[in-house]
């Protein structure tokens, strides 16, 4: 699988496709991603999100970041923990992401700052 990310502009509160990135000395140093069909290079505030390799039940990729509904259960955070993503919490325990099918990707915690509410009841 080629890893894909997207990114959270703070600034401009954009989501975006990342095109690229740039490391130096090892460490990450930009990303590239292109707005309005012109490439551009952001070197700060941003949030960087990996997909997972999965798609929802409508073939839409699911990364981390993402609030989804899995089936017959309340509206989960996809999250990177323990060498896996995750889909929520019971209890103390986390489920990795293949363990529910179908997913349904129902926004993410940066667009739709009202599923933050949502995911911690």
């Amino acid at each position: 699988m080629i890893p894909k990310f997207r990114a959270w502009l703070k600034k401009e509160k954009k989501m975006v496709d990342v095109e690229g990135l740039e490391f130096v000395d090892g460490k990450l140093y930009s990303i590239r991603a292109k707005i309005g069909g012109i490439m551009h290079f952001f070197l700060a505030h941003y949030v960087l999100m990996q997909s997972t390799g999965v798609k929802d039940c409508d073939g839409k990729d699911i990364y981390e970041g993402d609030v989804v509904l899995p089936s017959g259960a309340l509206a989960s955070l996809v999250f990177w923990e323990n060498g896996a993503f995750q889909v929520g919490h019971y209890g103390d325990m986390s489920y990795v992401s293949v363990d529910y099918e179908p997913l349904l990707v129902i926004g993410n915690i940066y667009e739709n700052q009202e599923l933050v509410k949502e995911v911690e009841r």
